[in-house]
């Protein structure tokens, strides 16, 4: 008490006052919160006359008059504002992403990876949301190159990056949706920013066309496409930001054929590996490719 009381006029007293009984509630525990610091302190309320407790003003009273004698347990405090987590890092004059509404397709190797990084950097925060679409099941051969483990073998994998997030992110708004990516186009129209990380590119195709046909009457929405090429040799991103700007049929004008501007000195190289049983074929590269990739979306979506 003497102790808040030298800090400020009579803190020491409302400290003692709001322990006690609040209607039906013990109030054994308070926190005084400061612009710089907040300090938590709790009562050691075991050898308290157990009538003393039922009575409205016992408590406080029993504190002035045994205050020698009480046992008050400091708590250690840690801010955890959006703006601690998600600001204090990005240079100055950068935004973070607290606050927009955004919708990541595909939630494989890429779009995992990504998925953590914008949820770090505010995504689904403060009033914002996150949206995950995918309608595959995370399988064993994924998980050498996808963001869940093989805890989640066997889960959608959009429903299962929402879980992992909420786990590490709980105050987040986060939403996985286990559903086909075309079917969905229509409820994102009106969001902030919408990331392809299929890495299909006849999906990604039609992707454009509908996010050039939104750009149409939503100025403010912003595509991304981000994806490798080859054995992950390479990887772009590649943001498209109004209806009269370069989109994705400009990088790829025709399907199934080098890119416009091929990032790979021999494009036609391309190791695969045969189909095993029950399988497909399929390209062949570590983790560090999708984690490339998914650094640099992130990075642009900050941007």
């Amino acid at each position: 008490m003497s102790w808040g009381n030298s800090l400020e006029d009579r803190l020491g007293d409302r400290v003692i006052n709001a322990f006690g009984r609040r209607g039906e509630s013990e109030i054994d525990t308070v926190f005084l919160q400061a612009q710089n610091a907040t300090v938590g302190m709790t009562l050691d309320t075991s050898d308290v006359p157990p009538q003393l407790l039922k009575r409205k003003a016992g408590l406080n009273k029993m504190i002035l008059a045994n205050s020698n004698k009480i046992k008050i347990a400091p708590i250690l405090c840690m801010p955890v504002s959006s703006d601690l987590m998600f600001q204090r890092n990005l240079e100055h004059g950068s935004k973070n992403l607290t606050g927009k509404q955004i919708a990541i397709l595909g939630c494989g190797t890429i779009g995992s990876q990504l998925c953590k990084l914008l949820a770090q950097n505010g995504a689904g925060s403060s009033g914002g949301e996150l949206v995950l679409i995918d309608n595959q099941n995370l399988g064993t051969e994924n998980v050498g190159r996808h963001w869940l483990g093989p805890n989640r073998i066997g889960q959608s994998k959009a429903t299962a990056c929402e879980r992992e997030l909420v786990r590490l992110f709980p105050r987040a708004n986060i939403r996985g949706l286990n559903a086909n990516i075309v079917d969905t186009l229509k409820e994102l129209a009106e969001l902030d920013l919408v990331i392809d990380a299929t890495g299909e590119e006849a999906l990604s195709v039609q992707v454009n066309e509908w996010l050039k046909g939104v750009q149409l009457r939503n100025e403010k929405i912003v595509g991304m496409f981000a994806y490798l090429y080859g054995n992950a040799e390479a990887g772009q991103v590649l943001m498209v930001d109004a209806s009269d700007h370069a989109c994705f049929r400009c990088i790829k004008p025709r399907q199934g054929q080098p890119a416009r501007y091929e990032p790979r000195r021999d494009p036609n190289s391309i190791e695969i590996t045969p189909a095993a049983c029950g399988q497909a074929p399929f390209v062949p590269y570590g983790v560090a490719g999708s984690v490339m990739v998914a650094g640099l979306a992130s990075a642009a979506a900050l941007d």
